[in-house]
């Protein structure tokens, strides 16, 4: 009997074979498509390896300190704290939130986007629409800061232009340890001082004069208060600490020209500013969530001490 004649319930030999190598087949393709996976998932974990301090590092030195700076600016905003403060390049306040003039050294990461690679981005679809996002965000961020810039100095030139050594002489005049005294130099000019009757020294009217200025640009705003840190940037403490008490009145009393029209303006861009940074802590927020799970991030490396990314 051939073997095509041999059957097993009816089926014959030949479609039994043919079974047995189609299930032969599977298993093989089967066992190469889990070797192949089993491939896969090894290079993905060494790929996440070799990404993981990248992204680390990306989180610590740049996503972290943006976010604590724009948490530090809600709060600014809220209060209404904008602060006009000269040479403020040497006091380390152009670090601050909503300090002008506008600091040259003040880092916008405007480079946001540069610091990922492709892998870093392409890891979720969220991060690769979020990064993007807050990229465009924190460029919007730095526009309404230039733009509240030259809005400040606007003001400046306001006060500046309206009998502003009128307020300045009322402003001494209230004072008791100094005064205003008028001499000639050398090359018969007159030239003004402030006399400090305790100390005995005189200051001149170019060191006073951007003090009075910054003090009347931020009251506009806040009046500042004694223990405002603020009022130790701009020196002389003692003489800041008796001036800023009678700047309110002054400046109600003797209103800047336009000043509302400025300030309405300002406060507009702030909750312009407001909203960017909330989306952008809300997009932080996510994007370390999923670095989180992507890595198997500690909270450590997620949210290292305060200080060591600020």
């Amino acid at each position: 009997m051939a073997i095509e004649d041999f059957s097993i319930y009816g089926i014959s030999a030949s479609i039994l074979i043919s079974l047995a190598g189609t299930a032969i087949a599977l298993f093989a393709v089967y066992f190469t498509y889990k070797q192949a996976k089993i491939s896969h998932n090894q290079f993905e974990l060494e790929l996440k390896k070799i990404e993981k301090p990248r992204v680390v590092e990306n989180i610590q030195n740049t996503i972290n300190s943006i976010e604590h700076e724009l948490n530090l600016e809600l709060k600014a905003i809220d209060n209404i704290d904008v602060f006009w403060i000269v040479q403020n390049e040497q006091n380390n306040y152009y670090i601050g939130p909503l300090v002008f003039p506008l600091s040259r050294l003040k880092f916008f990461y405007d480079n946001f986007l540069s610091i990922f690679q492709d892998s870093d981005i392409q890891r979720s679809r969220e991060i690769s629409t979020m990064i993007p996002a807050i990229s465009t965000n924190l460029k919007k961020r730095h526009e309404i800061y230039q733009n509240i810039d030259q809005k400040l100095q606007n003001l400046l030139k306001e006060i500046e232009s309206s009998h502003y050594d009128k307020r300045r002489e009322m402003l001494f005049a209230s004072l008791n340890s100094y005064r205003l005294i008028s001499e000639k130099n050398e090359n018969g000019d007159i030239e003004l001082f402030f006399y400090d009757i305790v100390d005995n020294n005189r200051i001149s009217k170019e060191v006073i004069d951007p003090i009075l200025k910054s003090m009347m640009i931020s009251t506009l705003f806040k009046p500042l208060k004694r223990e405002d840190f603020r009022l130790g940037g701009l020196g002389f403490s003692t003489l800041t600490k008796e001036l800023f008490e009678n700047m309110p009145e002054l400046l109600k009393n003797d209103p800047v020209p336009n000043s509302d029209d400025i300030l309405t303006s300002i406060k507009s861009l702030l909750d312009t500013m407001k909203i960017l940074d909330e989306n952008m802590l809300r997009d932080i927020k996510r994007i370390k969530d999923i670095y989180r799970e992507i890595y198997s991030l500690k909270e450590s490396e997620l949210n290292p001490p305060q200080g060591l990314f600020v």
